[in-house]
């Protein structure tokens, strides 16, 4: 095949239905065949979008502008582009799209669009226009260019290898292509000055790291809802989860269990019972759980902007049988079950005491994760010291960064006694509604016994005793069945082993 007197030798070539295209619809009565990137690639050529016309050429006039591209895949060209603020952008390059840029899921997903588009006013329906101002592309190649949010979950504007598909709109009206020293030329006279008008709902975001924390909290309700699936499928009757949860959220109106779907269902149905809308529907939590766990999600996010937790305490009777201890007196017993209050509250806290690691125990997953926590008015005091430290300030942004939410101090859980017991109600309830209160009582006699441990020297000498008695292939066992606690420190491992040995047996130390 010959264009001009430009030979194409031994071009592979398909056969194609080219009468999708019509005059009326898209301008062109196309046509005998489309040429596709083999063209392009053997000859560079500049393409002139006023004129119509494409030129092959060895170059361009040095006033054009370069932007490096790269090949990948089937020849598909992407460009590097970022805002102003230094967000980066991996676009593909669509010279045949009709709007300047469609942003695809990993941009969504990373920049938040969805979440902060709902916060708007978007309703979910039809395609939204936001407003990307000074996007550049290689070299002083810098325009105003609005992008398009289309939801659709599959198909070609779903992909997840690009950031999104850019148009020729940010080529200008000249653009050279030169696929064997991957470069892309622009003559900077044909530059857009202002963005393209789309005829769809603009919406102006932020496009910045820090706006995004808010979203984070998602993460810990998805975790709720798995211990809540825990509950049911461990219970004799599930709907006691549902009577107990709803008892120590303090909710008045407790939603339905139906004895008739899984307990996975019913789970993520308890959270979800006053959220039916086009875009997010229980399918879509269900598929997300099945698919990406404890990852965020537009769906997940708006769950949780739909369903309050208590704040501060709560109140519960299953500790009055408790049997006595000679530290009682000295401490302050507080039942919390707001998750991203424990969190924000506690987890430095355990960073500090080198209870935990970053690795061992995310913050996304702390408060579903500790059944409780004992702190000394001593420790708080070293704790608030540690907080101004460069490395209590690097744990305060890690939770601001995990869960959208700075740390908070916890000195008026005391009331002016030596030691503060944090109960976590919401992880009893884990092994069934059946054994809630046996595991609360076991909880809160575990973290008796830390103070026990810190108060009574004599006890303190008792628990290294029982520990260095203990022989080695006991030792082991017990690290491996505890993997989120630091061991690095002897303090801590001698003291959960005295506490997880005498929890269920309070009586057998006295």
């Amino acid at each position: 095949m010959k264009i001009k007197n430009l030979p194409f030798l031994d071009m592979l070539s398909y056969q194609s239905n080219t009468r999708r295209f019509s005059q009326k619809l898209d301008g062109i009565d196309c046509c005998d065949g489309i040429l596709g990137t083999p063209f392009l690639k053997k000859y560079p050529f500049l393409f002139e979008r006023g004129k119509k016309i494409i030129s092959i050429k060895g170059n361009v006039a040095k006033s054009f502008i370069d932007i490096p591209i790269t090949i990948k895949g089937k020849d598909v060209i992407f460009l590097d582009c970022q805002m102003a603020g230094g967000n980066q952008f991996n676009f593909r390059l669509d010279t045949g799209s009709e709007a300047p840029l469609i942003l695809q899921p990993p941009a969504i997903k990373k920049h938040f669009v969805r979440e902060k588009l709902s916060l708007k006013g978007y309703d979910g329906k039809g395609p939204a226009q936001l407003v990307f101002t000074k996007l550049s592309c290689g070299k002083s190649h810098q325009v105003a260019i609005n992008a398009l949010y289309v939801p659709i979950k599959s198909g070609a504007l779903a992909h997840t290898f690009a950031h999104g598909n850019i148009g020729p709109y940010l080529l200008g009206q000249s653009y050279y292509i030169d696929f064997k020293n991957k470069l892309l030329k622009v003559d900077p006279r044909g530059l857009p000055k202002k963005a393209q008008k789309l005829n769809f709902p603009k919406f102006e975001l932020l496009f910045k790291k820090q706006s995004n924390n808010q979203f984070k909290p998602s993460l810990l309700l998805q975790a709720h809802i798995l211990m809540l699936k825990s509950c049911i499928e461990q219970s004799v009757q599930g709907n006691e989860c549902f009577t107990k949860t709803c008892k120590i959220l303090g909710m008045n109106l407790c939603p339905a269990y139906d004895q008739a779907q899984p307990a996975f269902i019913n789970a993520v149905s308890f959270f979800s019972n006053k959220m039916d809308t086009p875009d997010c529907k229980l399918q879509d939590i269900l598929s997300h759980f099945e698919h990406s766990p404890l990852q965020h999600s537009y769906c997940q996010w708006k769950l949780t902007t739909n369903f309050k937790y208590p704040k501060d305490t709560v109140e519960i009777n299953e500790l009055e049988s408790a049997l006595p201890t000679p530290v009682d007196n000295k401490v302050s017993t507080k039942v919390l079950a707001n998750p991203i209050y424990i969190t924000k509250t506690f987890y430095c806290y355990y960073i500090f005491q080198k209870l935990i690691t970053y690795k061992s125990l995310p913050a996304k997953l702390f408060a579903f994760s500790i059944n409780g926590v004992s702190l000394s008015s001593a420790s708080q005091k070293s704790y608030y010291k540690w907080q101004k430290t460069n490395e209590g300030a690097a744990c305060n942004e890690y939770v601001k960064d995990s869960l959208g939410q700075n740390t908070t101090m916890f000195d008026s859980l005391f009331q002016d006694k030596t030691y503060l017991i944090i109960l976590n109600p919401l992880v009893a309830l884990a092994d069934g509604a059946h054994l809630f209160k046996k595991n609360l009582l076991k909880h809160y006699n575990h973290e008796r016994l830390h103070c026990l441990y810190a108060d009574d020297p004599a006890i303190k000498n008792k628990a290294n005793k029982l520990w260095r008695d203990l022989n080695e292939d006991k030792k082991e066992q017990f690290k491996k069945a505890h993997p989120s606690y630091d061991f690095t420190d002897n303090n801590t491992l001698m003291k959960e082993y005295f506490s997880y040995t005498y929890e269920s047996n309070l009586s057998g130390l006295f």
